[in-house]
């Protein structure tokens, strides 16, 4: 059974959902596209285990302002807020890719069923998270190499593996490549 502590609820699930993805309803502001959410599915015999996703997409909807509306505003050039239109409905909404299921051992497995409507999504502990990135690295070998984007989640990569095998560092032009591999090697002086 999935310990109920250190949880973070920050939607439900809705509509359709996947053994690879799911849409939930999210309180506006609680999460950031790339984030890390989990969910709990139903693996048989009245056990659950732990999915988890990455927020692929965000989605901002105010159902009280219809497309006709909102060029109607912006064809007189004025505010939306100096109108009738309600602006107070906003709903959001985010996707979120399945990246698997913990099984008891701790290793990842994929969903074979999609997840239930209505379920909580919620943040896993920070601890649970760092445990998902890099396993269990002895502490001699932790090179920490940075924060996960929007939460304070330490980044740690095996050092062991980081010296003895072939090692690339792909991402796009200004994502962070040459400030990377300078932690990298600071962190392997240490």
């Amino acid at each position: 059974m999935i310990k109920m502590e250190n949880r973070e609820i920050v939607g439900t699930i809705i509509g359709l959902s996947t053994p690879f993805e799911f849409t939930f309803a999210v309180s506006p502001g609680k999460v950031n596209l790339q984030d890390f959410v989990s969910v709990d599915v139903e693996t048989g015999g009245g056990k659950t285990a732990r999915a988890w996703a990455k927020v692929s997409r965000i989605e901002r909807f105010n159902p009280l302002l219809p497309m006709e509306s909102g060029h109607e505003i912006a064809a007189m050039g004025t505010e939306a807020v100096s109108t009738v239109v309600s602006l107070s409905r906003e709903m959001v909404t985010a996707k979120a890719n399945i990246l698997g299921m913990e099984s008891s051992d701790g290793q990842m497995a994929p969903l074979t069923y999609p997840v239930k409507p209505a379920s909580s999504v919620y943040i896993p502990p920070p601890d649970d998270v760092v445990k998902l990135l890099a396993g269990d690295i002895p502490p001699h070998r932790v090179l920490n190499v940075g924060k996960l984007r929007g939460r304070e989640v330490d980044i740690a990569i095996d050092g062991h593996f980081t010296v003895s095998r072939h090692v690339a560092i792909f991402a796009m032009t200004g994502a962070g490549k040459s400030w990377t591999c300078r932690t990298i090697l600071e962190e392997l002086i240490k």
